[in-house]
């Protein structure tokens, strides 16, 4: 029993070892192969806001126009020449991912009717190409590393969008899903507007 007891006492040491470098050969592998992952947006500028979006509802917060690979100034968005959907989503959401093939198709189907704006906040931009990609959507899609848009809505959770008349007023919003005949409805007739 003693030689045993003495002989596993002695092995101790090499399994800590081992074990150690298991962990750090896995941390070096993973360091790796994030490496793709880092953000392709460069640094957030501050970009101005345009004259004609002194009036906007939207914060004045700098946003990436995924599908662009540039930065916009999210409140240049409003005032529009029609009504606008903003799309509240996060590429890790479940819901969101459900949701993204119906929010293309309206968005396609009623494209000379509003506009529909996706904005994305939390993981990083490399994931909301990902989503954008994966989802073949082709309407704006943006991502705002601040949260700043989120906030400006009261926006907790994804998804939830936002209904604009063409000039700026918040019509109504919702949490969930798309309520695709209250929003024709509100783009028929805004004065059946609750907000």
């Amino acid at each position: 029993m003693d030689d045993y007891l003495s002989l596993h006492r002695k092995r101790r040491p090499n399994r800590v070892l081992a074990t150690l470098a298991l962990t750090a050969t896995a941390a070096l592998i993973a360091a790796a192969c994030s490496g793709g992952a880092e953000s392709t947006t460069g640094e957030r500028p501050d970009l101005p806001v345009a004259e004609s979006s002194s009036e906007s509802p939207l914060p004045q917060v700098t946003v990436w126009d995924v599908g662009e690979s540039e930065w916009v100034q999210f409140a240049d968005l409003i005032p529009s020449d029609k009504p606008v959907l903003l799309w509240f989503w996060a590429p890790h959401c479940p819901a969101c991912a459900a949701e993204a093939p119906g929010m293309r198709e309206f968005a396609e189907s009623h494209a000379d009717e509003l506009d529909v704006i996706g904005i994305g906040t939390q993981d990083d931009p490399v994931m909301a190409q990902e989503f954008v990609d994966r989802h073949g959507i082709a309407f704006p899609m943006l991502w705002d590393e601040t949260f700043e848009t989120w906030n400006a809505f009261g926006i907790t959770a994804q998804p939830a969008t936002v209904l604009f008349d063409g000039g700026g007023t918040v019509l109504e919003g919702w949490m969930g899903g798309l309520p695709e005949e209250r929003v024709l409805e509100l783009i028929e007739d805004p004065t059946l507007a609750t907000t």
